[in-house]
């Protein structure tokens, strides 16, 4: 038996003790008819983790969509060394963060916003599709350059110039934008710092 518990602020636990303790008003309870590995726990505890905060976030190891309702996220981080099996769906990202992890048998839906994780690159063994337009999250501090973030089979970025980002603020902006290769590749490309010039 695999038993989670959720509070109002979304925490798990998955101790009835530990529950009780935090106050938890709210527990699902999964049954099997056998003992589970420690491989089908783990996807299981990512499983719920994406279920109630709208995640997927596999840190270690791999995590296999299993229900057709799992492909639903708001936001999408595969870390460095973790895969993301969807078995075959399209994963719906709100925001994918580039993290550096690998996505196998299944496509990406990026609709709103996408991550830079400084020296990262996600590989996609399938296609990445962009909505029409989005943000890109990126620090202040990167430098002036292009870097690469999403290593995909197919990409489709139907509208580049809706997938720009002003870096910074006052008299020295810069722009990121988006640029696809024809491998594959999604790069993202930061400009120089510029000045702004007032003619009065």
């Amino acid at each position: 038996m695999l038993v989670n518990f959720l509070d109002r602020n979304h925490k798990i636990a998955t101790t009835v003790a530990g529950a009780a303790e935090a106050g938890y008003k709210l527990a699902e309870a999964v049954f099997f008819d056998r003992v589970l590995t420690d491989e089908e726990k783990l996807k299981m505890r990512l499983y719920f983790y994406n279920k109630w905060h709208g995640t997927v976030a596999p840190n270690a190891g791999t995590l296999e969509m299993m229900y057709a309702h799992q492909a639903q996220a708001g936001r999408v981080e595969v870390a460095s060394g973790a895969t993301l099996d969807l078995n075959g769906y399209t994963q719906n990202a709100g925001t994918l963060v580039c993290a550096g992890g690998t996505v196998v048998d299944g496509d990406l839906l990026v609709k709103d916003a996408i991550e830079y994780v400084p020296g990262q690159t996600l590989t996609v063994n399938g296609k990445v599709t962009f909505g029409e337009e989005g943000r890109i999250v990126v620090s202040e501090s990167v430098r002036a350059g292009l870097y690469k973030l999403i290593s995909a089979e197919e990409v489709v970025l139907p509208n580049p110039a809706g997938w720009r980002t002003n870096i910074g603020s006052g008299d020295r902006v810069r722009t990121a934008r988006l640029w696809v290769d024809g491998d594959g590749g999604v790069w993202l490309r930061v400009g120089n710092p510029g000045f702004r010039m007032n003619i009065r």
